[in-house]
């Protein structure tokens, strides 16, 4: 993929879709609309990120005009649709403990709301009415291939997280997302042990780039971009994930 990048004007309603693949390059939508649908209501955080010591050696996917990271609401759930169309035997059992993995690390909730029947698509909108009504859509998680899904070629899975417009502060937040999964890939890798720990580590790198973590230079980090058999986060990924949970309300 090519990286490029824009910046949004603040004159407009924009979102802004960051999609980075399991060992490929990082690649930036601007996508303008006229309406980016409601926004929290504040309140206070459903969880606390755990405490963890810093070392740094982490990398966000984009930072804010105060120089602190992108980040999801932590007073509402992450809500997450799955397209079970292609998903191998294990795969839900399998991104669920993903799911409540990444939660654990940042503080969030991450949780599934339904299934449904949208493909996935490098330029989703963040907002699907006809589907999901006046909101921004739930994160999309696909199982797919290359054929359906060009991304996927030469990855085994691609995702990230849309961010709304700035404010008039200049802040924004990660409002919505994509991650797409090789369903082929998963299906060999859940039928047997040490597989089905490779691919709970490369969920879990998926996700923690949907929250909003970047690649690590690191060859042993589990944000490495090219897979290197390290199935747990190291303490660096864990102390970038534990600053993501802990944004301020929206």
């Amino acid at each position: 993929m090519t990286t490029t990048a824009t910046t949004p004007s603040r004159s407009v309603v924009a979102l802004v879709a960051v999609l980075l693949c399991a060992g490929g390059a990082l690649s930036v939508l601007l996508v303008d609309r006229a309406d980016a649908g409601p926004s929290s209501g504040g309140g206070q955080p459903l969880a606390a990120p755990p405490q963890v010591p810093d070392p740094g050696g982490y990398t966000f996917l984009a930072s804010g005009a105060d120089g602190q990271p992108v980040r999801w609401d932590p007073c509402r759930p992450v809500q997450v649709v799955v397209r079970p169309d292609g998903e191998p035997p294990g795969g839900r059992e399998a991104v669920l403990a993903a799911l409540a993995d990444v939660g654990a690390a940042t503080g969030l909730v991450l949780q599934v709301e339904g299934e449904t029947d949208e493909p996935p698509s490098a330029e989703r909108p963040g907002s699907d009415v006809a589907r999901y009504g006046d909101r921004f859509s739930p994160v999309l998680l696909a199982w797919s291939d290359a054929a359906e899904h060009p991304p996927l070629a030469g990855a085994i899975g691609v995702a990230g997280p849309v961010a709304s417009a700035p404010d008039r502060a200049g802040e924004s937040s990660w409002v919505s997302g994509t991650v797409v999964l090789d369903a082929a890939w998963f299906g060999d890798n859940l039928a047997h042990d040490t597989g089905s720990r490779r691919a709970a580590a490369v969920l879990r790198h998926e996700l923690a780039h949907l929250v909003g973590l970047g690649h690590s230079r690191d060859p042993f980090s589990l944000m490495s971009p090219a897979y290197q058999s390290v199935f747990e986060p190291s303490l660096a990924d864990r102390a970038g994930l534990a600053r993501l949970g802990g944004g301020p309300c929206s």
